[in-house]
């Protein structure tokens, strides 16, 4: 019987710290928040974009609007030097045929170049939530950030979907901790 709770400790224990890895110890957080019903042709409406920049992730997390959904892809556009008007990344998601994402460099909003990273989406069905994490390295590793979401509908036309907070504009620059 000791043995039996002695695991189970132990794999609380090693699932509480696997749970405890998704989120930063220490960084700095910064929402952009985005109106209900201002998205093109009723789709993808953002609520709120939470960023939190760490020593060694950039964490996003995407939210809905109550009776909507986020995006087949999404972009989330990354401006990481003040003095250059941005976004010098692009990190774009795909919901709709695997949950991943791929970062590329950006120039005025355009894709190009190679792939630079990739990972994991992870989607929370009860709040339809996107979350993923990028590596701070495949940014340049900024000082600061600011983003800009983008969401698009299965059929890749970018007149429908949703920016927040706004058609190509960034919300408030989160500083690395």
């Amino acid at each position: 019987m000791r043995r039996i709770g002695t695991t189970v400790v132990a794999m609380a224990l090693a699932l509480g710290g696997v749970a405890a890895a998704q989120q930063p110890a220490a960084a700095q957080v910064r929402f952009i928040h985005d109106k209900a019903g201002d998205s093109k042709g009723g789709f993808g409406d953002i609520k709120r974009v939470r960023i939190g920049h760490a020593a060694k992730w950039v964490y996003l997390r995407a939210t809905p609007h109550k009776g909507s959904f986020l995006g087949d892809f999404d972009d989330y556009w990354i401006d990481t030097v003040k003095r250059n008007p941005g976004p010098e990344y692009v990190v774009t998601t795909d919901t709709d045929y695997g949950n991943w994402f791929q970062v590329r460099r950006s120039k005025r909003f355009g894709h190009y170049g190679k792939v630079v990273c990739e990972g994991k989406v992870h989607l929370v069905p009860k709040t339809r939530e996107y979350r993923f994490r990028v590596k701070r390295a495949c940014l340049g590793k900024p000082a600061r950030l600011r983003v800009s979401a983008h969401t698009i509908d299965g059929s890749g036309d970018p007149r429908f979907g949703d920016w927040a907070p706004g058609k190509k504009r960034f919300g408030p620059w989160v500083k690395r901790l």
